[in-house]
């Protein structure tokens, strides 16, 4: 399902206590079985969040500096209509758990998003499935909210 890369996101924002939700085709696959490379993370820019969600991308960026265009420092601005992708160019390393440099691209990295459509963060994760990925207990995006939000690719369809 999610790569080690992804994961490792995945446990630091969780550490960091940021709201999110996993939409797109993570989120498909998880109702709905179909596959998908990337990881899409949509976050809480609310006032309840935005210090956490700010220190756990500025703490991303100091972890993995080579994934992102330049240094991150607080304050960073956030506003809806923001997209951050890591790695932001291919051929990036990262340290796996069992210590080995592994290779990870644009493709199979994160794209957070600070909003979507106009949609209600609030609303939509009132509605979340909760799923257990290795020992981590993630947000996704409910079904019922899947097609207005993160419709399917011609490739999921």
């Amino acid at each position: 399902m999610i790569n080690e890369y992804q994961q490792q996101f995945l446990e630091h924002i969780d550490a960091d206590g940021v709201r999110y939700l996993v939409i797109g085709g993570q989120a498909r696959l998880v109702h709905f079985g179909n596959t998908t490379s990337d990881l899409d993370v949509w976050v809480d820019i609310g006032d309840a969040n935005l210090a956490a969600l700010e220190r756990s991308l500025v703490g991303w960026v100091d972890r993995y500096p080579a994934h992102w265009f330049k240094t991150l420092v607080a304050p960073l601005a956030l506003r809806a209509g923001l997209q951050f992708k890591f790695p932001d160019v291919d051929g990036c390393l990262f340290l796996s758990a069992d210590g080995e440099l592994l290779e990870i691209g644009t493709t199979n990295g994160v794209d957070v998003l600070t909003s979507v459509r106009g949609a209600d963060f609030g609303e939509c994760y009132s509605r979340r499935l909760m799923s257990a990925i290795s020992g981590l207990n993630v947000p996704f995006l409910g079904a019922a909210d899947l097609d207005a939000i993160s419709p399917p690719k011609a490739s999921q369809a």
